[in-house]
């Protein structure tokens, strides 16, 4: 199923993450950090995942996307430069690869990962659904918080809530509400709400997207038991960490 395209454009977003990024390595030390939310990797480690994620799309190299051997591909392609030097390869690649996110008719169709067909109406939002979070596992790193309310993060939420509506359909699952504390809701079903969570947008995000461990989740502000929902909360491409983050 094709998923609708959201009402804000995700490329017209990417480039302030970007900037916002780039501007939290500029001390030497930054890049030696490790980054708990990805485990054996740093700080360096994370931009390049990212710059290799726009330099895949603009080459056209999309076998294996998102595989774990892939991705490590792309890390250690770039073991040897510096933050400084991935940070000006990602500038130097950024115009080609949003331009090469908006001629959305010639990307390929769908392309095949390990969690599923992705098709290419979700690329745009799926890359940036990508940068976003990994912007907040180096806030996490450097002990930088911030723009947790920006507009990029919430619609990265309505990414993940998308991906739970079909994974809740396909498992017969109940209809869950999910209420924001900055009034923002979500319906993943079709039916009354058998269950409402109320909470912050920027736990919810993060709890969809593999960062709050079990516990957290749970005591999220549920109104039932959310264990038949586990499952299906979580995006399939993550597993609740074993230790908090601390965030």
């Amino acid at each position: 199923m094709t998923p609708p395209r959201p009402l804000i454009d995700p490329l017209k977003l990417y480039k302030p993450a970007v900037e916002r990024v780039t501007q939290l390595v500029t001390h030497p030390a930054a890049g030696s950090a490790p980054v708990a939310a990805c485990p054996g990797w740093t700080v360096k480690d994370t931009i390049a995942h990212l710059v290799g994620i726009a330099q895949s799309w603009i080459t056209g190299t999309l076998d294996g996307y998102a595989d774990p051997a892939w991705t490590a591909a792309q890390v250690a392609s770039m073991e040897d430069a510096t933050v400084e030097e991935l940070v000006a390869v990602w500038y130097s690649v950024l115009d080609d690869f949003l331009e090469r996110m908006q001629s959305i008719d010639e990307l390929p169709e769908a392309v095949l990962t390990p969690f599923g067909m992705l098709v290419r109406e979700a690329v745009p939002l799926s890359v940036l659904d990508d940068l976003v979070s990994h912007e907040h596992d180096i806030r996490q790193a450097l002990g930088r918080p911030g723009a947790r309310d920006d507009i990029a993060v919430r619609l990265a939420t309505g990414s993940h809530v998308g991906l739970m509506r079909r994974l809740n359909a396909a498992a017969g699952l109940p209809t869950i509400e999910i209420i924001t504390t900055d009034d923002r809701s979500w319906l993943v079903g079709t039916e009354s709400p058998s269950i409402t969570l109320r909470a912050p947008l920027f736990e919810v995000f993060r709890a969809t997207g593999g960062r709050r461990t079990t516990d957290e989740i749970w005591a999220l502000n549920w109104s039932d038991d959310p264990e038949p929902f586990l499952p299906t909360f979580v995006m399939p491409m993550f597993s609740p960490p074993s230790v908090s983050l601390e965030e």
